[in-house]
């Protein structure tokens, strides 16, 4: 009998050590794998949560172009830290795109999320709830799931956090807000989530154990019925970085034409489909990754210079300069439409863009976010080459469709409009926006600090 208690303590300590890694987000497995996901723009026909399928596309760019200059000025305020009192940067009605993952067990429930490479955390709303929104998908509910387990305040998932609670040493509360007021609460847990293998032939959905998100059972604002968000930024909260070697530190994507309605855009966690390509792989280094001045989240880009038809734009060097304050820089963002730049950057490349265009603007003045629109008429021929010069030699050029999509106005003219604006005065930070990465495979490798980038058809991908 002696024996069997001394068994019986020896398993209950086991136990609790499993439970206690578990808890504090485990460890995933060490092989490594490639999962993929469909980004659905928010906009799109195809998307559950958009306001009005009888849109035409020029009216779904001009909401893309209209929520873009709100998510611009939600991410300044962050970098600068004007946001103090939020986490985020964003309202994730802002974003653009959507993806859907499997979360619990012995049956992963399918929910909708935003994705998001301007934040860190996951989370999503859970039931019971103190007061939750309308979803489209059927609530999660972490009673009914096998693998749900409350992360420890120890964890680095809980310091982790800009604010936490921790009333009891395996129960960290959370609290993350986003800019424009919208708020989720409840408790950082562990969870199985599902994803599908992008090297597997079937359709199942395949476990990835001991993902660390938030359980929020009480929001507060608008979330545009979604369940939750998933974040993809840099910080330690993020989905690549807890998949950390399991995907060899790095996702991709390959975004569609805005102006497509009927196909997604590829994400891939792991490895990015690189034969066939119609072009080859360039590489930049994401830079300020160990600053303090520099958002943790952020995926920062060192430009050394823009040029429109050939023809470099002269702008002072401090430009994109990041100060001690946090001010300035230029980010790469999943999120954002338009790309922003810094006024002394931009005032020179607006006046570039006109004088190479042998076509009369047209006053398009309603359309916020841009200042320079043309006739639908004006041949693809007639409009520049816009090129992003980065460091490491890297050259980004981008095709005159994703400088100039089609806009409707409030006229209901189809107008072709510069997909570029003013981020603000010397020291505002820069974006280089989502309509110019169209039909580019875009790699983030964190393991390696770089962004790698290759013209692609996304829809063979």
């Amino acid at each position: 009998m002696a024996a069997l208690g001394v068994l019986r303590s020896v398993v209950l300590i086991l136990l609790y050590f499993v439970s206690y890694n578990s808890c504090d987000g485990g460890r995933l497995p060490k092989r490594a794998n490639n999962y993929r996901a469909e980004l659905i723009r928010r906009e799109s026909r195809l998307s559950p949560f958009a306001k009005a399928h009888n849109l035409t596309t020029p009216q779904r760019v001009r909401r893309s172009v209209d929520m873009s200059q709100r998510r611009l000025e939600r991410l300044q305020a962050l970098a600068t830290g004007r946001a103090a009192n939020f986490y985020s940067p964003v309202s994730v009605t802002d974003n653009e795109f959507i993806m859907q993952m499997g979360i619990g067990r012995p049956s992963p429930l399918l929910q909708h999320m935003i994705v998001d490479t301007g934040s860190d955390l996951i989370w999503l709303q859970c039931g019971p709830c103190i007061s939750c929104y309308t979803q489209k998908d059927a609530l999660y509910n972490p009673h009914r799931s096998s693998t749900y387990m409350n992360v420890s305040c120890n964890s680095k998932f809980c310091n982790g956090l800009n604010s936490n609670s921790c009333r009891y040493p395996d129960s960290c509360g959370y609290s993350y807000g986003y800019g424009d007021g919208s708020l989720t609460s409840g408790n950082m847990a562990s969870e199985t989530f599902s994803l599908k293998r992008s090297d597997s032939a079937s359709s199942g959905w395949e476990a990835i154990p001991h993902i660390a998100f938030g359980c929020g059972n009480q929001q507060e604002g608008d979330f545009g019925g979604v369940a939750g968000l998933v974040g993809l930024g840099r910080g330690v909260l993020s989905l690549v970085s807890q998949l950390g070697e399991t995907i060899k530190h790095k996702f991709s994507y390959c975004l569609g034409s805005v102006e497509d309605e009927s196909s997604v855009s590829p994400l891939f966690l792991g490895d990015a489909p690189i034969a066939d390509l119609p072009g080859k792989f360039q590489s930049t280094p994401f830079i300020g990754v160990n600053d303090s001045n520099y958002v943790s989240t952020f995926y920062y880009l060192d430009l050394h210079g823009i040029s429109v038809g050939g023809t470099a734009i002269k702008y002072p060097a401090s430009t994109f300069l990041v100060d001690s304050y946090g001010n300035g820089g230029l980010i790469i963002d999943s999120g954002t439409t338009l790309t922003f730049l810094a006024d002394p950057a931009y005032e020179p490349f607006l006046a570039a863009v006109k004088s190479s265009i042998k076509a009369k603007p047209v006053n398009a003045s309603s359309i916020g976010g841009t200042d320079l629109c043309y006739k639908s008429t004006v041949t693809v021929s007639k409009l520049p080459q816009i090129a992003f010069h980065f460091a490491g030699n890297a050259t980004f050029n981008v095709p005159p469709r994703n400088s100039f999509p089609l806009v409707e106005d409030d006229l209901g003219r189809k107008l072709l409009c510069l997909a570029y604006s003013s981020a603000g005065p010397e020291g505002s930070l820069s974006t280089f926006g989502n309509i110019q990465q169209q039909n580019y495979n875009i790699i983030y490798d964190l393991g390696k600090n770089k962004l790698s980038f290759a013209p692609a058809i996304c829809n063979s991908l």
